[in-house]
């Protein structure tokens, strides 16, 4: 169910995004939203109690971050904590970056290899990957040292 919600939040916040032309520029703002919840557990700890009225959240919202994200991005922030969803931040931005990559024509893959592959065998990777998908490729090269030699990677739902 928060997955369902997370996705439609996503949608509205990229819906906004994509009409000012501020795509990249929410993405990064709400993931500075998802670093601050996750380094200050006081932050979490007063949004969430429930005698801390919510002019006085709202008011603590805008003094943290009106300086650093766009007002469209604060008043989101204000919703989803008049709804009590101020904790599905972090699957939000999960949901609006598949959103981006989906309208950017972008595949994110895992790149999984003995050792830490160099960039001209990440670019060939890259190269064949975009031919294999007709999409642009951002990989991730994860050391895995289980395996032998070689490489395996996860692209689009699939193991190559």
């Amino acid at each position: 169910m928060t997955a369902l919600v997370a996705k439609r939040y996503a949608k509205a916040m990229f819906d906004i995004a994509k009409e000012n032309s501020k795509i990249r520029e929410v993405e990064e703002q709400l993931q500075l939203v998802v670093d601050s919840l996750s380094q200050n557990e006081d932050l979490n700890t007063i949004l969430n109690h429930p005698k801390i009225n919510l002019e006085n959240k709202k008011k603590m919202l805008s003094d943290i971050f009106s300086k650093s994200i766009d007002e469209d991005v604060l008043d989101f922030l204000f919703v989803l904590t008049e709804k009590g969803r101020q904790n599905i931040v972090p699957q939000i931005l999960v949901e609006y970056i598949a959103l981006s990559d989906e309208e950017n024509n972008v595949i994110r893959t895992t790149v999984y290899s003995a050792v830490e592959l160099n960039k001209v065998q990440i670019d060939l990777i890259k190269v064949k990957l975009s031919a294999m998908f007709n999409k642009s490729i951002i990989i991730n090269n994860k050391i895995d040292v289980s395996l032998i030699g070689g490489v395996y990677i996860k692209a689009a739902d699939r193991v190559i």
